[in-house]
C-alpha cells in the first residue's frame, strides 16, 4: 500500500544525500498518513527542521549533510536538479564554504551563501549580496561552493585584512591552493582592506601562515613557498636550471623535446627544487618561518 509513497521519496532523495523537504514532499503528492507510516517503519526519519531523510541512506558526514540540508532550505520547492542551472544564484561561501574544504577553524561556522539578489534571513544562516564568477564555483558533496582561493580572500576581507587561524596553512598542507597563485590572486586585495597586509613572498607567508610545514606539502607547494622565501637564490639558480633542462631534455622531457619545450616555468621550476633541497635537504621535520 505505501510502496507508491516509499519509491516517489526514494527517486526523489537518492540524489540528494537521502534528504527531501517538506515542500517537496508535498510537491510529490505524498500524503502525511504515508509519510507517518514510513516513519513508524523507521525507514524515514524527520530531523527537527522538518527535513525528511531516508534511513537507510549513507550519510555523507555532519558537516556535509548540514551544509546540504541549508542549501536546499534556500529553494525548498525545487529539487537539486533544478537548482543547477541557477546554481550561482546562492553559493556557500566565507566561513560556510571554508567549513566544506575544512581549512582554519570554521568547523562550527554556520552556513553562509553569497546570493545575487537579497533575500529574507533565515535561522542560522547569513547572506551576503554578490556575483561570483562560474569560474570562483565548485561543487563539494553537490554543494555549490567557492574554491579556496576565492574562500581565503572572501575570509581576510571579511576580517579587515587580518589573518584568520590556520586557513592558509590548512590550504595548503591540503593542496587545494598554490602558494604563489594565492599571492597573485590577494595582491590587488590588500590596500582595499582596514588593515593592509604584506604581498611580498616571504612576509605574506609569515604573515599569513606562521605554522606551515614543509613536511606536509606537496612538491608544489615546496617549489612556491621556497621561490616566495628565497627569491634571489631562485633567481641565482636560473641558468643553471636552464642549462641542465636543455642538456638533459631528451632524458627528463622525452626524446621529441626540442628547445621550445624548455620553457621559463619549468626552468623556474627546476631552480626552486634545486634551491629547496639545498636548504633542506630533509624537509620532513621543518617548518618554512
Amino acid at each position: 500500500m505505501w510502496e507508491r509513497e516509499l519509491g516517489e521519496l526514494v527517486s526523489l532523495a537518492r540524489n540528494q544525500h537521502g534528504l527531501a523537504t517538506p515542500a517537496q514532499v508535498a510537491r510529490l503528492g505524498i500524503s502525511a498518513e504515508g509519510l507517518t507510516h514510513l516513519m513508524d517503519m523507521s525507514l524515514v526519519e524527520r530531523f527537527p527542521n522538518g527535513t525528511y531523510y531516508l534511513s537507510y541512506t549513507d550519510r555523507v558526514g555532519t558537516i556535509y549533510q548540514q551544509s546540504y540540508e541549508d542549501w536546499l532550505s534556500l529553494e525548498p520547492h525545487e529539487t537539486s536538479y533544478e537548482r543547477r542551472k541557477n546554481e550561482l544564484n546562492a553559493v556557500m561561501s566565507h566561513g560556510g564554504a571554508a567549513r566544506l574544504h575544512r581549512i582554519g577553524k570554521y568547523v562550527g561556522a554556520r552556513s553562509h551563501f553569497t546570493v545575487r539578489n537579497d533575500r529574507e534571513a533565515l535561522p542560522n544562516i547569513t547572506f551576503t549580496v554578490a556575483e561570483i564568477p562560474k569560474t570562483e564555483v565548485m561543487r563539494v558533496e553537490g554543494v555549490p561552493v567557492t574554491t579556496p582561493l576565492r574562500t581565503i580572500a572572501d575570509l581576510v576581507v571579511e576580517c579587515g585584512g587580518g589573518a584568520p587561524e590556520r586557513l592558509v596553512s590548512d590550504a595548503a598542507h591540503l593542496d587545494l591552493v598554490d602558494l604563489r597563485e594565492l599571492l597573485a590572486y590577494m595582491i590587488p586585495l590588500a590596500t582595499k582592506v582596514r588593515y593592509p597586509f604584506p604581498i611580498h613572498g616571504r612576509a605574506f607567508i609569515e604573515y599569513f601562515a606562521p605554522d606551515l610545514h614543509l613536511g606536509s606539502l606537496s612538491p608544489r607547494n615546496v617549489r612556491s613557498a621556497t621561490a616566495m622565501m628565497f627569491p634571489q637564490q631562485v633567481e641565482d639558480m636560473l641558468p643553471e636550471a636552464r642549462r641542465l633542462l636543455h642538456s638533459t631534455r631528451s632524458i627528463v622531457l622525452g626524446s621529441a623535446a626540442d628547445e621550445k619545450t624548455v620553457t621559463d616555468e619549468l626552468v623556474a621550476n627546476l631552480a626552486a627544487d634545486i634551491v629547496s633541497q639545498s636548504l633542506w635537504p630533509d624537509i620532513k621535520d621543518r617548518s618554512i618561518v
